[in-house]
């Protein structure tokens, strides 16, 4: 059964913190500590949350943003699938920015068609190359990792319960290294 977000708080204080009562850290300090520490484990576990979005293509339009809490592409290349006027799937292959200006000089930003290449910006947003001529509906596909949904007191966790200590640590870690100890001594101090 999936453990709640009480359950989780209450491993974190009384196994590995060693502190039942909010001395050091509060509730929701600590909270927001274990909602980190279930993204980054799951970022180990990525096949867990495998998500897909659809998007509206509008001609012109060269940027669209990322579905909320995507973290990755799945690997593969039909991870982006952009569907044309007549219907067709294509797989445009995934490019660094750089090496597209490289290619395609300013080009890049005016160059119109269906797309064959496209990337990813820090900013949360994917481009095309060419930029897409067609306004269609969902005919933007992506299959991606995605981070869980956050724990609040109505959510549980979505990682299996294997993985209650290992969100537990990373919490703990957090923890500490807001108290300025180093990652090292926690590690030791509550390991051994």
């Amino acid at each position: 059964m999936a453990k709640t977000l009480a359950q989780l708080l209450s491993t974190l204080r009384t196994e590995i913190l060693i502190e039942p009562v909010a001395n050091k850290w509060s509730d929701t300090l600590l909270e927001g500590f274990l909602n980190r520490g279930q993204t980054q484990v799951a970022r180990v576990l990525q096949a867990e949350f495998t998500r897909d979005a659809t998007t509206d293509s509008v001609s012109g339009t060269q940027e669209y943003t990322l579905p909320n809490r995507f973290l990755s592409l799945l690997e593969g290349n039909k991870s982006v699938v952009y569907v044309d006027t007549d219907g067709d799937k294509n797989y445009p292959t995934q490019r660094n920015l750089d090496y597209l200006l490289s290619l395609h000089g300013e080009n890049l930003r005016t160059d119109t068609g269906t797309p064959t290449s496209f990337y990813i910006r820090e900013s949360n947003k994917i481009g095309f190359y060419p930029i897409p001529n067609y306004s269609g509906t969902n005919n933007i596909y992506l299959y991606y990792i995605g981070e869980p949904t956050a724990m609040d007191s109505s959510t549980n966790c979505q990682l299996p319960d294997i993985c209650e200590l290992a969100i537990c640590y990373w919490a703990a870690v957090l923890a500490w290294e807001q108290q300025n100890v180093p990652v090292n001594q926690v590690i030791s101090s509550t390991i051994y």
